[in-house]
């Protein structure tokens, strides 16, 4: 088979996604992070975010 697989594109696109937005918005909604609000503003949540990572 020639060429790259197209589940392998697509993998390899969404992987970013993945990576830096849907897990660490899971990490924060197990840790009991109220995302409402002003939860952007609190040190808790931006040292959920890179641990997550």
């Amino acid at each position: 088979m020639a060429g790259r697989s197209v589940l392998d594109d697509l993998e390899r696109s969404l992987h970013p996604v993945s990576a830096f937005l849907v897990i660490p918005v899971f990490a924060l909604a197990d840790a009991g992070v109220d995302l409402r609000g002003d939860a952007l503003g609190r040190p808790l949540t931006w040292a959920i975010i890179p641990a997550s990572s």
